[in-house]
């Protein structure tokens, strides 16, 4: 009988290592996907957001312009979007991008909780983006735009007469007698006025559904992704219980004193400790650039994947810092009840 309890918890201890350590990784990495929170700061604090919107700034500034000019009657004007980099960024506030991407993460949170596509809506404040057009930095964009325009031509300004009578289109050049300058200011301050009468721009915003796009393929392995969320918020942490239990089986079957509570619980969680401390060094240095790569896979098209990229590095830190510390004391609690096993052994003896 005696054989037979040492055997039940050894295998026990066994069933510990094996657990405790899946569920010291999957626990962990569950919480901080699951967490809203996390993943908020770490897409407006990596900086990558930033980085991505100052390569897409250009053509959004861009085409946010044009609109206007086209609503305040200007023609549209073809831009080399390479020399509106400077002028787009300081179009618009870091503070805005951060603020968005914000409310994109929890859409999707929304979504992933609800299961409802339509939460998965975002709805970009365009007022500060239109405050900034109207001031200071649009009018540095409309500058920029009007000192492309070439000089008009003969015939251009016979259509330039019948556009400004309502005859035709306004050409895209800079009519005789007029200074750059002069034109930029008038143009600015049609585009201002326009802005001033669409209250509607301003108060409701755009509202950008994340999934209308997106084939149904993506949509159904999107959907199985869901799933896999919502199991892993709701039931991660009852992985534990298999550990406990593998605990609780070698105190029934061989912790008689507490020299063999040092030595049958000490061990286990060393071992455990231990191979979690080195394994959490090997998914750091190999497995974060391979793991970015499958979570961007869920996003079409490529242009923001160094962003994904990003993000993932701050949540692998975390993950693995928490890994880090939950194994440390682990290994630091199994330490110490061998020191206690050895010190009750030599008081025994």
């Amino acid at each position: 009988m005696e054989v037979l309890r040492k055997v039940i918890a050894i295998l026990a201890a066994v069933g510990f290592l094996l657990t405790a350590v899946f569920a010291l990784f999957v626990v962990n990495l569950a919480n901080v996907i699951t967490d809203r929170q996390a993943v908020v700061s770490a897409v407006t604090e990596t900086g990558g957001l930033d980085g991505w919107v100052r390569t897409q700034a250009p053509q959004f500034a861009s085409r946010l312009i044009q609109e206007q000019m086209e609503k305040a009657g200007l023609p549209p004007i073809a831009v080399d979007n390479a020399a509106l980099a400077a002028a787009a960024v300081n179009l618009i506030p870091p503070q805005w991008v951060e603020a968005q991407a914000e409310t994109a993460v929890n859409a999707i949170y929304d979504y992933l909780e609800t299961g409802d596509p339509a939460a998965a809506a975002v709805r970009l404040d365009m007022q500060p983006l239109l405050a900034q057009l109207e001031g200071d930095a649009g009018k540095q964009m409309i500058t920029l735009f009007v000192s492309t325009l070439p000089p008009c031509s003969g015939d251009d300004v016979g259509a330039l007469l019948n556009g400004l009578t309502g005859g035709g289109e306004i050409p895209a050049c800079i009519p005789p007698g007029v200074g750059q300058e002069t034109l930029a200011a008038q143009a600015h301050t049609m585009i201002a006025q326009s802005i001033q009468q669409n209250p509607q721009l301003t108060a409701n915003g755009i509202e950008i559904s994340l999934l209308q796009s997106m084939p149904p393929a993506e949509l159904q392995r999107l959907e199985r992704a869901r799933q896999g969320y919502l199991l892993a918020d709701k039931w991660a942490w009852t992985l534990w219980l298999l550990p406990l239990l593998a605990l609780l089986t070698i105190a029934l079957f061989a912790i008689r004193s507490l020299r063999t509570l040092g030595l049958w619980w000490g061990w286990p969680l060393t071992l455990a400790g231990g191979l979690a401390l080195l394994l959490a060094l090997f998914v750091s240095a190999n497995v974060a650039a391979g793991s970015a790569a499958a979570a961007a896979s869920f996003v079409p098209g490529g242009a923001i994947l160094s962003v994904l990229a990003k993000v993932w590095q701050e949540l692998n830190k975390l993950w693995l810092n928490r890994v880090y510390l939950q194994a440390g004391l682990m290994f630091g609690l199994g330490l110490f009840l061998l020191l206690a096993a050895w010190w009750a052994g030599r008081q025994a003896g």
